[in-house]
């Protein structure tokens, strides 16, 4: 599919930082996702460099302060 350019990018769900690394070397990664995670679809990774520094972010912890201000947010409006 990739030679056809039906594929820009691929996704993986439940991959270690070494699969995700070997999954990279092959063809860029757009979107990593684990079980009870959110999924933060990272288009234009296409260094190891910046794929790391994504999978790295997923390792964030915010403090309670910030995830409060985060939950007094109002709801979106409109199309998403």
């Amino acid at each position: 599919m990739v030679k056809e350019g039906k594929l820009g990018a691929i996704g993986l769900s439940e991959a270690s930082v070494a699969e995700i690394g070997r999954a990279h070397a092959l063809h860029p990664v757009a979107s990593v996702q684990s079980e009870l995670s959110h999924v933060a679809v990272i288009p234009g990774t296409k260094t190891r460099r910046y794929l790391e520094d994504n999978v790295e972010a997923g390792s964030l912890t915010l403090p309670p302060e910030a995830l409060a201000e985060l939950a007094a947010l109002p709801e979106p409006v409109g199309a998403r």
